[in-house]
């Protein structure tokens, strides 16, 4: 069983998630209560529920993240796969 763990800590079950994609949307920020518009990795679960993996500031970043994360997809590496954060993802690909 593969699971990912998202940026909020939740741990979702690979196989209860029939997509993933990269959409832009408001994000609510639960720490303060405000939404932002934001670039997020989702997914829809089996129930219809659509799921935020996480949540950066631009097209490329969250398309790298779901890249990683087809990649550990193909390579059957291991069965945990964690989100990275916004600051980490954004750092690592400033110019």
């Amino acid at each position: 069983m593969k699971s990912i763990i998202t940026q909020t800590g939740s741990l979702v079950n690979y196989g209860n998630i029939i997509s993933m994609s990269v959409e832009k949307g408001e994000i609510l920020d639960e720490a303060t209560g405000q939404t932002t518009e934001k670039v997020a990795v989702i997914g829809t679960d089996i129930t219809g529920e659509t799921l935020v993996f996480g949540a950066y500031d631009s097209f490329y970043t969250a398309n790298s993240v779901l890249a990683e994360v087809i990649k550990w997809l193909k390579n059957n590496a291991f069965s945990l796969f964690e989100i990275p954060p916004a600051k980490e993802m954004e750092n690592a690909h400033a110019v």
